[in-house]
């Protein structure tokens, strides 16, 4: 008999209740940039998103749940027209949402 509910191993990583979000700016103006989230300990590349060319937002939704302050969150300039330096977020943590 099979038991849907009873699994064997580690309970699997939580992805339906963390997020992470923020706003680009260049120049002090928001705009388009390519976010990269990083695992800080191995480079491992979690997920990545262009923000929004308006409003510079950008949101990660579905991550799976990772110690605090494990995460690099890099904004990348890769579109042309200026060259700007990326702007890195270090010691990053998911925030818990509703």
């Amino acid at each position: 008999m099979l038991f849907d509910f009873i699994r064997s191993g580690a309970p699997p990583f939580r992805t339906d209740r963390h997020r992470l979000a923020g706003i680009c700016m260049v120049d002090g103006v928001p705009g388009k940039k390519l976010v990269c989230v990083l695992l800080r300990d191995s480079w491992t590349l979690v997920a990545a998103k262009y923000s929004d060319p308006v409003t510079g937002a950008f949101e990660f939704l579905g991550l799976p749940e990772y110690p605090l302050a494990s995460l690099l969150v890099v904004g990348l300039d890769e579109l042309g027209g200026q060259d700007y330096n990326a702007a890195p977020a270090d010691f990053i943590s998911q925030v818990t949402g509703a």
